[in-house]
């Protein structure tokens, strides 16, 4: 097994790497982190890329940087080409988390419908401990890039390994049209809509 890893600094080399190191199936690693400065370290071989949401993001400007190492990719919920109003509603959101507000309901009522949420009190109480607990300084550098995403734009010419492009039908974040837009760039991409669903479906 071949494992892509995107990191951050020392938080990636001290304790994600050793410890995939002592998993025998994974034949070689791949990293990518602020501290290498972007260059990929001990590139064996290609490898299979799964990018969600913002892991869609930097799975697609990895790719376009190391095409030749990406064997397959999958792009699950990836926005593109936000309109200015899209825009703003993400540009809200994040200056009211580095405010201190809490971002939190305003994410779990995006990912559940409102039936499912009354009908799974549980899955609402899982989810709003778990976001409340998250450390907002690693949060916010993350949901950073997520919002200013569209500034930096992708060339996909050399997008030529299999791929496939999946959200959910009822996504109102990453919409069925921009994975539609994705694939019209990316040339023989499989395109799956998936219906009667939204963003939490790949989670």
């Amino acid at each position: 097994m071949k494992v892509l890893i995107i990191g951050n600094g020392n938080h990636t080399n001290r304790r994600i790497i050793p410890a995939l190191k002592k998993i025998e199936k994974i034949s070689s690693l791949i990293v990518v982190d602020r501290k290498s400065e972007n260059k990929v370290i001990d590139p064996l071989s290609k490898i299979n890329i799964v990018g969600f949401s913002i892991g869609a993001l930097i799975a697609q400007h990895f790719t376009e940087k190391y095409y030749e190492k990406v064997n397959k990719l999958v792009l699950i919920g990836s926005v593109y080409k936000r309109s200015s109003k899209q825009i703003e509603t993400v540009q809200k959101r994040y200056s009211e988390a580095i405010n201190g507000a809490s971002i939190t309901n305003n994410s779990i009522e995006r990912w559940f419908s409102e039936s499912y949420l009354k009908n799974n009190p549980q899955v609402y109480n899982f989810f709003y401990n778990l976001l409340e607990k998250k450390k907002n300084k690693d949060f916010l550098s993350a949901y950073k890039i997520f919002v200013n995403s569209d500034n930096y734009s992708l060339n996909f010419n050399n997008f030529k390994m299999p791929t496939l492009i999946m959200t959910g039908e009822n996504e109102v974040g990453s919409t069925p049209e921009m994975s539609e837009e994705i694939s019209k760039e990316i040339k023989g991409s499989i395109l799956y809509i998936i219906k009667n669903q939204i963003y939490i479906f790949g989670m």
